[in-house]
């Protein structure tokens, strides 16, 4: 018999045959167990109830003859019923009468209604005792389950022997009879093996069993035919190779002549493109000096027909050949400095006449000022015109908007995003990538309707793609289309640089001075600020300080909540991310042990999470507001004036200087400045704001913050690597949340944004963009740190 392997025919025969039996002797069991468990119980629950009846009706007579002595005397004889563990009668008020217990314990309340009530071990009956027809008082009996409950335990001992038994005895019987029907088919695997080794003239004999002899008869006729085809194969593999060789020159040679064909192809479109290219624009140009000759009406009519018919037709043989040139690799790129604020607005200009004529408005949303890049103008200004064509074609009433954003700036390239909107036609999501196919269209009836050989699109995103970028599109049918370029384009190599825009749009500009009330007032009150970060700390502390409160100042929620227990608070700013107990959990905490009292804590949220629902789960864990960070002073300030009573608001004694204004601040995302460099590594007017809320120690204030940044960058630079390393995406994300607000405290608003992307990232476990990122992060903070060093550091005075 041959070694079966784990996974046998036997074995899993074995076990499933084992496995029903084991199911049903413990169905079987069960159900015995729970019929004789119901019996039991049924049967003590009828004798329960017999002899309330019968002591209910002895009972009636003394109760009313108020006879106790006699009723006592009645429930002794209640010590011969072991079982019964205690017997009392009430009168109908509910007081007792006289009571039994069998371990002497007193009598329990009255349970107050009628019925049995199970209690642990036990089953308590209660019933009303009449007399002639009149309520006179109640019985109550306890009777004792734990004899049936021992009863059924014996029963379960016993019935998990027998089944014990019994299943080694079937296992026994099943393993014998499983034998001897396997042993056939083991024979059978032996004659497979010996044929897989060579033995062509092994044969398998009959068993007896209907199904194993047709594997046997398939068995035998198959090693008959690998018999016959092993002879056909040793007679032809001499003529393999050959045919081998021959088939692989025939398709090299098929290959070749098809590449060939793709090639002749596209030069002959691109050759031929340009060749009819060059008479009609002999054609066009004869058109329009015939055009400012004298002609009547009706010959200008023609000639403006043939213009017309000119110029669609030269378009198309354009998109010819810009496609042939694409296809065949012969389109090349220039990348030369150029003013893109100034080539938008020149080509949307070309766009105006059409666009009025069809009664559309043209918008365009630019930064201000020049965004000077290195790319192709030529070949940019086409996709641009391109984009701006179609809108106009497809949109019959409504607007069209020219948008640019300056998304992200680094020292060497800038990552643009352009996108086209328009309301028109729209497109099926479900044919949006089809537009970008060649020769290809949303609907087959549009070429018809509006006309177009359908490469225009196919054009644009080729060429978007040589640059670098991306051309996609989003888009509803009857409600418009957006199509949105995102290029990463270097910056240019000379002076003639830009400001930089806001690097995205959910940041929050730091320390930005606004317009708003309470620069003028002053605050008394106590305030607990909960942060675990030191750089926010300083920041906040000042601030408040600066305002005229009183600061005390935890780590951590624990702390928090050992300070809430022992001094009064007007109002707590609390951190929600931090270790030991995070914000959300000690705020669960507080309200836990405000339950019940008329006390409420003020809790103020302070978090650098500003995502969709991050409100939302700040007030659900029941702190009453939300701020987020980097917060300005000013709306530090109104959210005081919000919360705090008004008592402790008064207005400033004497004359007040007005906050100074972050050098930074940036009015619009879109907004490009002429005539500065690359944004520095820090903004000194952060910094400025700091040294702002206390004239007199201000310098003191900001060497502090900068020698409490480094410590905090030096402890979290590692531990970003490390959990990187170990692709711990949510450490990644703790320690990336810490420091992007310890960044904007300085003014390191790239850096800052940098950790905002690591975070984002992380919770979307993106290691390989992180990784990425890595670089950039070292070098910007290399920059950060020569800034900062960079300061002189003034002496306390």
């Amino acid at each position: 018999m041959l070694n079966l392997p784990k996974t046998s025919l036997h074995a899993r025969l074995t076990a499933i045959s084992s496995r029903t039996m084991v199911v049903t002797l413990i169905l079987i069991s069960t159900i015995l167990l729970f019929t004789s468990a119901w019996v039991s119980i049924t049967q003590r629950m009828q004798e329960g109830k017999q002899r309330l009846a019968m002591f209910s009706a002895n009972a009636a007579p003394l109760l009313v003859r108020q006879e106790k002595i006699r009723a006592e005397e009645m429930l002794e004889t209640l010590r011969i019923l072991p079982h019964v563990k205690s017997l009392s009668i009430f009168s109908k008020d509910g007081n007792i009468f006289t009571h039994y217990s069998s371990s002497g314990t007193p009598a329990a309340a009255l349970e107050g209604q009628t019925g049995q009530k199970y209690h642990g071990t036990s089953i308590t009956f209660t019933e009303q005792i009449d007399h002639n027809g009149s309520f006179v008082g109640w019985i109550q009996l306890s009777v004792d389950m734990l004899p049936v409950l021992q009863q059924m335990a014996f029963y379960l001992s016993l019935i998990i022997i027998e089944m014990l038994a019994a299943l080694a005895i079937a296992l026994s019987l099943q393993r014998r009879h499983l034998d001897q029907v396997i042993e056939p088919l083991n024979e059978l695997a032996q004659h497979m093996k010996e044929v897989s080794s060579g033995q062509f003239n092994t044969r398998a004999d009959p068993s007896g069993i209907a199904e194993f002899d047709i594997l046997c008869d398939g068995f035998n006729s198959m090693v008959e035919q690998i018999h016959d085809r092993d002879h056909w194969l040793t007679t032809h593999l001499s003529n393999l190779e050959q045919m081998v060789e021959q088939r692989t020159r025939e398709l090299r040679h098929a290959k070749e002549a098809a590449e060939a064909g793709s090639r002749a192809k596209s030069e002959f479109l691109a050759t031929m493109s340009h060749e009819i290219r060059t008479p009609m624009n002999g054609v066009l140009g004869m058109t329009e000096l015939l055009l400012s000759t004298g002609l009547d009406e009706t010959q200008r009519q023609y000639l403006m027909a043939v213009e017309r018919s000119g110029q669609h037709l030269l378009g198309i043989i354009n998109d010819i050949l810009d496609f042939s040139k694409i296809e065949s690799g012969k389109l090349g790129l220039e990348f030369t400095p150029f003013d893109l604020c100034q080539l938008i607005s020149e080509t949307s200009e070309l766009f105006v006449p059409p666009a009025s004529k069809k009664g559309i408005s043209l918008r365009q949303n630019l930064p201000a000022g020049t965004l000077i890049l290195c790319c192709d103008p030529l070949r940019l200004r086409q996709v641009l015109a391109n984009l701006l064509s179609n809108a106009i074609k497809f949109t019959d009433v409504g607007e069209i908007i020219i948008s640019l954003r300056a998304v992200e700036i680094l020292e060497s390239f800038t990552k643009i995003e352009l996108t086209v909107t328009d309301t028109g036609i729209g497109i099926p999501p479900d044919l949006q990538e089809q537009v970008f196919e060649r020769f290809s269209q949303a609907d087959g009836s549009t070429s018809r309707k509006y006309g177009g050989t359908g490469l225009g699109l196919a054009i644009s995103r080729n060429l978007i793609q040589m640059m670098g970028g991306n051309l996609g599109v989003t888009s509803q049918p009857g409600s418009g289309s957006r199509f949105q370029i995102e290029l990463w384009l270097p910056n240019t190599p000379n002076d003639t640089a830009l400001e930089h825009p806001t690097m995205s749009a959910n940041k929050p500009p730091a320390l930005v001075s606004t317009s708003v009330a309470g620069h003028d007032v002053s605050f008394s009150g106590r305030v607990l600020l909960v942060e675990d970060n030191e750089t926010n700390l300083i920041v906040a502390q000042a601030w408040l300080e600066k305002a005229g409160l009183d600061v005390r100042t935890a780590e951590n929620g624990e702390i928090a909540l050992r300070l809430l227990e022992q001094e009064d608070f007007d109002i707590v700013l609390m951190d929600c991310q931090m270790p030991i107990l995070d914000g959300f959990a000690a705020t669960r905490a507080l309200r836990q042990l405000e339950a019940g009292s008329d006390h409420h804590q003020l809790i103020i949220a302070i978090t650098a999470n500003a995502m969709d629902g991050d409100r939302e789960r700040c007030l659900a864990a029941g702190m009453d507001d939300y701020l987020s960070k980097p917060y300005t002073g000013p709306a530090l300030r109104n959210m005081l004036l919000k919360w705090l009573p008004a008592g402790s608001v008064s207005p400033r004694p004497g004359k007040v200087e007005p906050l100074r204004p972050s050098h930074g601040k940036v009015a619009d995302e879109n907004v490009v400045k002429p005539g500065r460099k690359l944004r520095p590594a820090i903004d000194p007017g952060i910094l400025e704001g700091v040294r702002a809320f206390d004239p007199e120690a201000g310098d003191e204030l900001v060497n502090n913050l900068i020698a409490a940044y480094f410590r905090c960058m030096q402890s979290e630079l590692p531990a970003l690597q490390q959990a990187l390393t170990n692709a711990d995406a949510t450490a990644i994300a703790q320690v990336a949340h810490k420091l992007k607000s310890s960044n904007h405290n300085v003014g390191a608003t790239t850096l800052g944004q940098t950790f905002q992307d690591i975070e984002i990232l992380a919770r979307q476990s993106d290691f390989a963009a992180i990784e990425l990122r890595m670089e950039l992060l070292h070098k910007e903070f290399r920059r950060v740190e020569a800034a900062l060093q960079a300061i002189p550091e003034k002496p306390t005075p």
